[in-house]
């Protein structure tokens, strides 16, 4: 056993030495996974991981070290938000925001799981001690450490563990700073190519137009030839021009100050589609969800106005306590469809992936197509 003094020592030792892991580098994933590995190190202990929290209750992992075989080999299903999960305790703690300080012992859920569904090796470990993420109040992540055969910590470490954490909450902080200015310039040169695109591109194609109609005025009944070719020019310059403003509205700022349903709606009456909506009064979703949800939406009613021959189509929007299921349906011709390689498709795909949800598109020739989108939501999408 360590003397006071020693631990004493050894305590300074860790935080001197996290302190300057943490400010080796400006990426976040790279700091702190290289943070979690020396701080396992310095303490000798085996395991650990981190979740920072994306908005208010939806979380990331984002470094992990040393997981045992039945947490690292079902990592996606065990370490992520998934469809039937039932966040563990920690979490529920962090998120209700009855842990104000580093919890000594914490039963896994996460491990519970792993052994009663027979997933692998779990080292003997059942429990870990968590440490909240804070920035001056404010919930960022959590921190959580556990080795084989410890099940418990003494009062000097997680004292010193709330220091290390509160190190890690700074550094997050600083690096988000660091990222701010850039996001910025991202957003006003996206705002700069909308409004370039909406005075220059967007105009063309909207005299391209005008002057089709007028030649089309000018042609003969006995040329026929000419005026399909010039009805063909026309209707190429309406819906490439539909296209841009599409394209224009998309790379706006996205603004659900008045939610999703109206969002939708708005978009659908820009580009020109008859869109009814069947949603609750009051959806429980948070601002990451609100907004994968809706550019998806918008996705779908694009192919709508492009491939379904009608402007009408409907959402049905459903929520229970697990999961949310959104449905754009059409009427349309049906069975035509973009391939699974187009970019529509994939950026839905993509989005959906992000929020560990499922897509499924059924589309029938004569029947219309139906685009399924399930969510999972249970605390994190509210």
């Amino acid at each position: 056993m360590l003397d006071h003094q020693s631990r004493y020592q050894k305590a300074l030792q860790i935080q001197r030495e996290i302190s300057e892991t943490l400010n080796k580098s400006t990426d976040l994933y790279d700091i702190l996974q290289q943070t979690l590995e020396r701080l396992l190190d310095l303490m000798e202990l085996k395991t650990g991981w981190i979740f920072l929290i994306k908005d208010t209750t939806s979380y990331e992992l984002v470094a992990y070290q040393q997981l045992p075989p039945a947490l690292d080999d079902n990592r996606e299903e065990l370490m992520h938000c998934y469809e039937g999960c039932t966040d563990c305790s920690c979490l529920q703690l962090y998120w209700a925001g009855k842990m104000k300080q580093a919890v000594n012992q914490m039963q896994c859920a996460r491990l519970e799981a792993a052994v009663e569904l027979a997933m692998g090796e779990t080292w003997g470990l059942s429990h870990h001690a968590s440490i909240p993420l804070t920035i001056r109040g404010k919930k960022i992540g959590l921190l959580n450490l556990a080795s084989p055969g410890r099940r418990r910590f003494e009062d000097d470490e997680l004292v010193l563990l709330e220091t290390v954490a509160y190190q890690i909450g700074l550094a997050v902080e600083r690096v988000r700073l660091h990222e701010q200015p850039e996001v910025l310039l991202i957003e006003r040169e996206r705002n700069r190519l909308a409004r370039d695109l909406h005075d220059s591109v967007n105009q063309k194609l909207f005299a391209l137009s005008l002057t089709s109609q007028g030649l089309q005025t000018m042609v003969t009944e006995n040329e026929e030839t000419i005026r399909e070719a010039i009805q063909d020019l026309q209707h190429l310059s309406q819906e490439a021009l539909t296209d841009m403003r599409s394209l224009i509205w998309q790379m706006r700022p996205v603004d659900l100050d008045q939610g999703l349903t109206h969002s939708l709606a708005e978009y659908a009456q820009k580009i020109g589609v008859d869109l009814s909506i069947h949603a609750p009064k009051e959806l429980s979703l948070n601002r990451c969800y609100e907004e994968a949800l809706l550019r998806i939406g918008q996705e779908a009613l694009n192919n709508i106005r492009k491939h379904s021959g009608t402007s009408k189509a409907s959402i049905l929007l459903q929520e229970d306590r697990h999961q949310l299921t959104m449905r754009i349906i059409d009427k349309g011709s049906g069975g035509v469809l973009e391939t699974d390689q187009s970019l529509g498709i994939t950026s839905m795909k993509e989005r959906v992936k992000e929020l560990q949800g499922s897509l499924h598109i059924n589309s029938e020739a004569g029947k219309g197509t139906t685009v399924t989108v399930r969510v999972p939501l249970h605390e994190k999408g509210r």
